[in-house]
């Protein structure tokens, strides 16, 4: 009923638009005109552009889309927007908080759930004084999306776009064959097998795989029984898939009534074309409509509706729904002769007509193209098994949102006051529906010519239920109300702005006791005296239920003041067009870093003790977990902020220039540090930890206008943070007395490992060298590393103790980002192209392809791994065992992150408007564009290699847009 609920609101938002009147509220984008400058969205207002003050940064996406055709609403915004680097806004997310919050049309939703066309502007706040006014939920940034509304015009504007695009997989992991796994395993437990006097302790019987099986699999004798499984094969993987999109927009209406709408419909198909595989696709539609409406010269509102239909359908590959499993997880750990002696698929003419037990498989329901699916006991099922008898999976989502509000014009009480107001009801529901039919499979026992097979074994059943199960089901239900009492007038050169509101919204989820909630009261004062001088003092008193009562409200003051320089005399007729300064000081208290409710209470366990007053009888106690502390406080962000932004030589040169410094006070820490043992368990939350980050941001955009047919504009666009430790409570340090263990002073996201020095590459080696206490017994081969421990002086032995500062791993985006683009515009062709780069960051080659332990398959990295015949190898010896030597934290497998990426190309051709006359067809354009074509780094193999993953793909696309 809800969602039948909300389709019904939706479709009445698009019938009374003819009947209504257009007014905008705080949740729309100013309308624009020829004459009016561009106004751009921020925290409950919208201000235009050139008295924009520090912090904030916009892209007009409506403007941009005729020029770079993008399908995901913040995709490669880091190559145009200071600030943002990818991941976070200045850098600003911690590990167990949450991040930037995303808003669109004022109301807290998902960024993914808004599709480009759909939107006009979006706008990235990043200073606190920018975000003071959303309270806490806002504290480490915020996005505004901005959809599109309807204009006036006469008659109705029609805008259809359809477009094909191809993902073209960029690279794929390499595995070993089967004859060469078998021959590295068996050199892994050469590797392995010494006894304590590290002599050789192994005979060629005692390895896993006898040379008879390798010759036999090299050979190809019977590929049934030796099997050799490429997963990445041509034979299950194509290398393209597909994606269509079309789009329908309109947009009209008058005086009294405006309305946008938008009907968005993409498909696209996956690269596993095995069987059924073949079929995965997912498939989205969406239905917006905006309506603004004017009920008199005093009352005006909105009403937007927006519904979003998901369905995805693939294989089961996994027999086990809850393990997540993908095609290429499986491939990246089923071994090439996985399973032994039973290939996933088996001719029957493979079986002998005496052979016991032929008639099970005769009488199976799964047979394909005259293969039956083979197995073992140990092994009863495997990606393909699963692709052709597992059954399908799918996964549905729907998605409903509502939004609307009043505005009342209340200048008749006093010039310039009005009372806007907004609510938003959301609801998104998923789900997955699987068949779960259960199969059997065959083990063959095979002859001894190994030609045929002379015996079957069934395990399992072949059952097909033919009912449905449900199972990860989950829910959200977003409710949203603001209010606000805006005061706007000037007073000749005197230009006042107010507003007084209250914010909040509240989100259900599934599973989760406690409501996603965020309330505050807000103030805003901003002045300007004839664009020169500016004055912005804004706060908010923000509310938490996370903590004790007296300590749930905190407020949270900005200011900010700015000088158009420009407007002096003194640069009178100088290369300014306009030169804004500005600083800003604000304190914002937050609680999105407290991870639970209640942390203030003290709490207490059931325990059973194993001392009672009888004999042989236990005692059940009650015995304390922490103790109470009811002043916990809210998390203070402490920033200043200073921006300088400058346009010369009449538009030709825009810039712009952010420096910021924040410190983020009392994240809530539970140590037992200092505390004697008997009071430890009493022991309460407390304000203690201390985080900074600092840097800057910078834009600037070059335009010229050569001539009548050619235009060229260029921008770039950067950010560089840092952050540092600046307080930790002692029991994070390990308390091992080194100085190279002290967190603090360290950046947030620092990796702390061993510094390698080398391999080992004898017995004397070894011995003659500090013991290694890391895990495994060192042999030959094995990683060897630097004694720091005592300040450096060394305590011959290595442990974590001797664990260093190794660099940044950029988990809150690469410290150091830059962006540009470039526009040439010649007679009726448009060139784009978007570029990117990174660096100031680590990666980390610490999956099973770099560091292959047990029976993990094996990348053709294995081939330049320590033997004695290969001293100088590249990587350490192979190990069956669990390689905590080897692959503890170290700088061995570190690699820097820095790279540069040509991230979008396109092409754009609009059609002459004389070609078109007075036809019914306004406009007709085409483009074709490529995205993320290229990559240069010395580690490019590195980055562009999922393993584990979808892999990465460069996107190529065509599309038409008309307009009637």
């Amino acid at each position: 009923m809800k969602h039948k609920h909300n389709i019904l609101v939706m479709s009445a938002a698009l019938a009374i638009a003819p009947f209504a009147l257009s007014a905008q509220t705080d949740a729309q984008a100013e309308p624009q005109t020829e004459d009016s400058v561009y106004m751009v969205k921020t925290a409950f207002r919208s201000v235009a552009q050139g008295d924009l003050l520090g912090g904030v940064s916009f892209v007009n996406v409506e403007e941009m889309l005729e020029k770079n055709y993008t399908t995901y609403s913040l995709d490669h915004m880091e190559s145009l927007v200071n600030g943002w680097n990818g991941k976070s806004l200045w850098g600003m997310d911690e590990d167990n908080g949450q991040g930037y919050l995303v808003l669109i049309d004022g109301i807290p939703r998902d960024a993914n759930n808004v599709q480009p066309s759909e939107i006009a502007q979006i706008t990235f706040l990043k200073g606190a004084n920018a975000v003071v006014l959303y309270g806490s939920r806002a504290a480490k940034g915020a996005i505004l999306i901005t959809t599109k509304r309807g204009q006036a015009r006469e008659g109705l504007k029609i805008d259809m776009n359809v477009n094909v695009g191809l993902d073209v997989i960029k690279a794929l992991p390499e595995y070993l064959g089967a004859v060469d796994y078998m021959k590295w395993y068996n050199q892994a437990q050469k590797n392995d097998w010494y006894d304590e006097e590290y002599g050789e302790d192994y005979t060629d019987e005692d390895l896993m795989y006898e040379p008879d099986e390798i010759e036999k699999t090299a050979s190809g004798v019977n590929p049934y029984r030796y099997v050799d499984i490429d997963y990445f094969s041509s034979d299950y993987i194509k290398k393209v898939k597909s994606r269509k999109e079309a789009v329908l927009e309109l947009s009209g209406g008058n005086k009294r009534a405006r309305l946008y709408g938008n009907i968005n419909a993409y498909s696209q198909n996956d690269f596993v074309k095995v069987a059924d595989a073949k079929k995965t696709r997912i498939n989205r539609l969406s239905v917006r409509g905006n309506v603004d409406i004017d009920f008199n010269d005093y009352i005006s509102g909105h009403i937007d509706a927006n519904a979003t239909f998901y369905d995805s359908k693939h294989r089961q590959y996994s027999s086990n729904p809850g393990d997540n499993m993908t095609y290429w997880r499986m491939a990246a750990t089923g071994r090439p002769n996985y399973p032994n002696h039973a290939a996933p698929l088996i001719p029957l003419d493979k079986v002998a007509e005496d052979a016991k037990g032929r008639e099970l498989v005769e009488n199976t329901s799964n047979i394909f193209d005259g293969k039956f699916l083979g197995g073992t006991n140990a092994n009863q099922s495997n990606v393909f098994s699963q692709i052709y008898a597992g059954g399908e999976l799918k996964w549905t989502s729907r998605q409903f949102q509502f939004d609307g509000g009043l505005n009342f014009n209340l200048g008749k009480l006093v010039e310039g006051l009005s009372l806007k107001t907004n609510f938003g009801m959301d609801f998104k529901a998923s789900y997955n529906t699987r068949f779960d039919p259960k199969y059997a499979v065959f083990e063959p026992e095979w002859g001894e010519d190994d030609e045929m097979i002379h015996k079957i074994t069934q395990i399992g059943t072949d059952e097909v239920t033919g009912s449905k199960k449900l199972w990860g089901t989950k829910e959200t239900r977003t409710m949203a109300l603001s209010f606000q009492f805006d005061y706007v007038r000037s007073f000749g050169d005197h230009n006042v702005s107010a507003i007084v509101l209250g914010n909040g919204f509240q989100q259900t989820k599934d599973g989760e006791y406690h409501n996603t909630t965020n309330a505050n009261l807000g103030f805003d004062l901003s002045y300007n005296f004839a664009h020169r001088f500016y004055m912005q003092l804004s706060a908010a008193e923000v509310h938490s239920s996370k903590l004790a009562e007296g300590h749930r409200n905190a407020l949270s003051p900005s200011l900010t003041l700015g000088w158009n320089l420009a407007r002096e005399s003194f640069l009178d007729g100088s290369i300014f067009d306009d030169l804004l300064i500005s600083a800003s000081v604000s304190q914002l208290n937050e609680d999105i870093d407290i991870n639970k409710y209640y942390l203030y209470n003290g709490s207490w366990d059931k325990n059973t003790w194993g001392f009672g007053w009888a004999d042989g009888k236990s005692t059940t106690t009650i015995t304390p977990t922490r103790g109470e502390n009811a002043k916990l406080e809210m998390i203070k962000r402490k920033e200043f902020s200073a921006s300088v932004k400058a346009s010369l030589l009449d538009r030709f040169v825009t810039t712009e220039f952010t420096f910021f410094k924040n410190r983020w006070e009392g994240y809530l820490v539970n140590t037992t540090e200092d505390w004697p043992s008997h009071m430890q368990k009493f022991i309460p939350y407390l304000n203690n930890d201390v985080n900074s980050r600092y840097g800057f941001d910078f834009a600037a955009n070059f335009n010229k206008e050569v001539n009548e047919d050619l235009g060229v504009s260029f921008g770039v666009v950067g950010t560089y943070y840092d952050t540092k430790v600046v307080k930790r409570e002692q029991s994070t340090l390990d308390r091992v007395n080194q100085s190279q263990l002290d967190r603090e002073g360290k950046p947030i996201d620092a990796i702390w490992g061993y510094k390698s020095i080398g391999i080992f590459q004898s017995i004397e080696e070894i011995e003659d060298s500090p013991e290694q206490k890391i895990g495994n017994t060192v042999r030959p081969g094995d990683l060897k590393y630097a004694d720091l421990s005592n300040n450096g002086v060394g305590d011959t032995l290595i442990n974590a103790n001797d664990m260093v500062y190794l660099g940044k791993d950029g988990r809150f985006g690469s410290p150091f980002t830059l962006g540009v683009n470039l526009t040439v515009k010649y007679k009726n062709f448009t060139f784009y192209a978007l570029g990117s780069a990174k660096a100031g960051a680590y990666g980390k080659k610490n999956n099973s392809y770099y560091q292959p332990k047990g029976d993990d398959k094996y990348s053709v990295l294995v081939k330049d791994t320590w033997t004695a015949e290969n001293p100088n190898a590249k990587y350490p010896a192979l190990t069956t065992s669990n390689g905590a030597n080897n692959y503890a934290e170290s700088d061995f497998w570190l690699y820097k992150d820095n790279a540069f990426k040509l991230t979008k190309i396109q092409i754009t051709y609009d059609l002459p408007q004389e070609m078109l006359g007075d036809s019914f067809v306004k406009g007709v354009s085409a483009f074709v564009s490529g995205k993320d074509l290229l990559t240069i780094s010395k580690e490019r193999k590195v980055m562009e290699t999922s393993i584990a993953s979808d892999p990465q793909t460069r996107f190529f696309q065509v599309g038409v847009k008309a307009t009637f």
